[in-house]
């Protein structure tokens, strides 16, 4: 088969057929007719000069040479279709990781939620959690080691105004002391103070 000769449009046809598994659902995807997906499978598989799919109960199945082909085309579609869409972002087609800086306190707080919503929305997205040091934060994003902090700061640790930030939540602390302790009569307590 010549690269030449080949119709590119027909390998948006063989990826909805590889995803969706059926004619009339690749149809749907691509807003095509479903004559219109029928008629470009029997354009790629003169191309390919092998049936790529075949029936298989309600839907189709790949051959042995469609499964091949899918790695390079599917991954060189995406590379495509990431430069082009480049200020665009579709979590349901993502196929990225990122790496969050947290304390264990703020992620036992934040993962479970975030990790839910990540497979129910971006299935093909990996989180890494970096334990959080305050200290070197800046620089851990600066240097691109991490994508994202979480963390608790008080007015000196802020982050430098340069990065990007906002707050969460509000972080509220109590005290616990036995009876008669001598902090017992104070009647505001500070980080200072305690």
């Amino acid at each position: 088969m010549s690269f030449r000769t080949l119709d590119l449009n027909l390998l948006k046809v063989f990826e909805a057929l590889m995803t969706e598994g059926a004619v009339t659902r690749a149809a749907t995807k691509l807003s095509l007719t479903q004559p219109a997906v029928s008629n470009a499978l029997s354009r790629l598989r003169d191309a390919f000069d092998d049936p790529l799919f075949v029936r298989s109960g309600a839907g189709v199945a790949p051959t042995q040479r469609a499964i091949a082909l899918w790695g390079p085309v599917g991954e060189s579609l995406s590379r495509i279709r990431g430069a082009l869409d480049e200020q665009t972002f579709f979590p349901e087609h993502a196929q990225t990781s990122f790496s969050l800086s947290m304390s264990d306190y703020v992620a036992g707080i934040v993962l479970p939620r975030l990790i839910t919503r990540f497979a129910a929305n971006a299935p093909g997205v990996q989180v890494h959690s970096v334990p959080n040091i305050l200290i070197d934060a800046p620089v851990l994003l600066e240097d691109n080691r991490v994508d994202c902090l979480i963390g608790v700061y008080i007015n000196e640790t802020l982050p430098p105004a340069h990065i990007r930030s906002r707050s969460l939540w509000a972080v509220e602390y109590a005290c616990v002391m036995r009876r008669g302790h001598p902090l017992a009569g104070i009647d505001r307590l500070t980080m200072r103070r305690s």
